[in-house]
């Protein structure tokens, strides 16, 4: 079996036997659908017990479920609640993935349903999605209402505003299939500056102000902290690049002070996030580590300001550009900067 495929030959090798001890132990086991999908050989090691969680958000299930039944495995199809790829959470899109899904294990005779989410952190809050998971069992039942009838009255206002107004300011709101790029940006990557340096001219621009608008309106729908919090979060993302924006432009008018001013006051909005980040762990659970991304951020924004203090005036010989002086490889006098430029930068 394999093929020549040595992955597929690798993770069948791996789970075929975890799925057999699995079912020597009188239960049965569960794996996900996509390492099959791309290394179908790796089926052959698996026990025809196994169950095939197939995940699917963009789509139903009916052509990648097939991959499996065809092999004589059973199949339940999963659709997510759409988070990650979302400042909150992405209404629409998410209700249509559930009914497609949904119509096609029933069209099919798949084994079932079972809707995932994923990534609360990066300063989401479990709390938020509770009356969208019993709504999505509502469509898993048969009943025809929409998420958004899912939450109390006093409610919906906030989950509209942030779940289906705040994409159509486009750019990075907009509805995409990856990992939100803000959240990655501002947090993920331990460098906030990359967020600047990618959304400056989006942010700036009619995209900003539009988003801003909505965050605006959802703060004052917000019915509890949960929900402010994540505003709060999406505000300051766009906060953060628009006075990184202004401070780059102090910076190369040879006004490293009143740079130093601007960068000075994202200090507090990392620390304010980082309260939020707290404050969801200690009612609702989930990671800590939005708490350490936040120190992180504000950390680097304390070595950039140095870094402006130090350099700013020019004692090096030359002016380091600001994309270069923000970024955490930075090293003095390497006008070339080579840790950047080469292919083998981030190696």
């Amino acid at each position: 079996a394999g093929e020549g495929d040595g992955k597929a030959e690798i993770y069948g090798a791996h789970f075929g036997p975890l799925s057999a001890l699995v079912s020597s132990k009188g239960r049965r086991a569960g794996v996900w659908g996509d390492m099959f999908l791309t290394h179908p050989t790796a089926l052959d090691y698996m026990p025809k017990d196994t169950l095939i969680f197939d995940w699917q958000y963009f789509s139903g299930v009916s052509e990648t479920a097939a991959v499996f039944t065809a092999k004589g495995f059973e199949v339940v199809g999963c659709p997510t609640i759409q988070t990650y790829n979302a400042i909150w959470c992405h209404v629409e899109e998410t209700e249509k993935n559930v009914r497609d899904v949904r119509d096609d294990v029933v069209a099919d005779g798949l084994f079932g349903v079972c809707v995932t989410t994923w990534e609360c952190g990066l300063m989401g809050s479990f709390d938020t999605l509770f009356p969208m998971l019993k709504a999505c069992g509502g469509l898993l039942n048969g009943s025809e209402v929409s998420l958004l009838d899912g939450y109390e009255p006093g409610e919906r206002e906030w989950v509209r505003l942030m779940g289906i107004e705040l994409k159509s300011a486009g750019g990075s709101f907009a509805a995409g299939r990856i990992r939100s790029s803000l959240k990655v940006r501002l947090l993920l990557n331990a460098n906030p500056f990359l967020a600047w340096m990618h959304h400056a001219a989006e942010f700036e621009g009619e995209v900003g102000d539009r988003a801003l608008a909505v965050i605006a309106d959802a703060f004052f729908a917000a019915p509890g902290e949960a929900e402010k919090g994540i505003c709060l979060f999406a505000r300051s993302g766009i906060e953060f690049v628009r006075l990184a924006e202004a401070a780059r432009v102090l910076y190369a008018a040879g006004q490293p002070e009143a740079a130093i001013a601007k960068l000075g006051v994202t200090r507090k909005l990392f620390d304010d996030l980082g309260v939020v980040a707290k404050r969801t762990y200690e009612r609702i659970g989930g990671s800590l580590a939005d708490v350490e991304r936040c120190r992180i951020a504000r950390e680097h924004v304390e070595t950039v300001i140095k870094r402006i203090r130090q350099y700013g005036n020019g004692s090096l010989g030359y002016l380091p550009a600001f994309e270069i002086l923000t970024h955490p490889k930075f090293c003095p006098h390497d006008q070339a900067s080579w840790w950047l430029i080469n292919k083998w930068a981030n190696q």
